[in-house]
């Protein structure tokens, strides 16, 4: 009987420690980069019969599966092209899936300027005028407004259309 007790207890020890090494066991990490070795933020990883997990901004997602010595994966991101397959650790035991980035073509762009005062005799030169007009107020002489009067700033009623039929 005493053997009998020795067993269990020794059965039970074994199989506390296997319980909790594998609890302590880390999860699998993914690292998500491109074709160079450049980190890929914030691509959905998802292992198979997991919900997809999101990398955060270095590209880095731990896995809510069992460590194992290769993983299925699904790894999607805008601008590169999807990647399913099998992938197993490297010497560090990180899974790394490098991604191909999809080709962009782009439109014809066109770019017009409008034809500004600042455009037609830079900037400079309109900061010496601009320094001219405040010596110019400063000294006394009164403003011209837009409407050629020396009335102020505003114009008369007479010479703004006062409705849309005006115009």
């Amino acid at each position: 009987m005493r053997h009998l007790a020795g067993v269990v207890i020794a059965l039970a020890l074994v199989t506390l420690s296997c319980v909790l090494e594998a609890q302590q066991a880390p999860a699998p990490r993914a690292m998500i980069c491109d074709s160079v070795g450049r980190s890929i933020p914030y691509a959905t990883v998802q292992s198979s019969g997991s919900t997809p997990r999101v990398a955060n901004d270095s590209g880095v997602v731990l896995l809510s599966v069992p460590r194992a010595d290769s993983l299925k994966l699904l790894v999607r991101r805008i601008g590169f092209q999807a990647w399913e397959g099998w992938v197993r650790p490297d010497a560090a035991g990180d899974f790394v899936v490098r991604l191909i980035p999809l080709p962009q073509n782009l439109e014809r762009v066109s770019i017009y300027e409008r034809d500004t005062p600042l455009a037609r005799t830079g900037f400079y030169d309109r900061m010496e005028r601009v320094a001219k007009v405040r010596s110019s107020r400063a000294s006394g002489h009164p403003r011209r407004s837009t409407c050629g009067t020396r009335t102020g700033p505003r114009c008369s009623s007479k010479a703004r259309p006062s409705s849309a039929s005006d115009r």
